[in-house]
């Protein structure tokens, strides 16, 4: 199985800087996951910033 870990944040911020973030949280994840046995050819980050936000408030 596959699994592909999205990264998000919300608009404060640069677009780079959040684009940066959502990658550092889809990291940190799949390093909890490799930690827990997942194999990283299992793992696929993507980092989507704020241009794609799981909720509007």
């Amino acid at each position: 199985a596959r699994v592909t870990l999205e990264g998000h944040a919300d608009e404060r911020g640069t677009r780079e800087y959040n684009l940066g973030l959502g990658e550092r949280r889809g990291n940190a994840v799949s390093g909890i996951l490799s930690a827990g046995g997942a194999r990283g050819s299992q793992l696929n980050t993507v980092s989507y910033g704020e241009e794609r936000p799981t909720c509007r408030v």
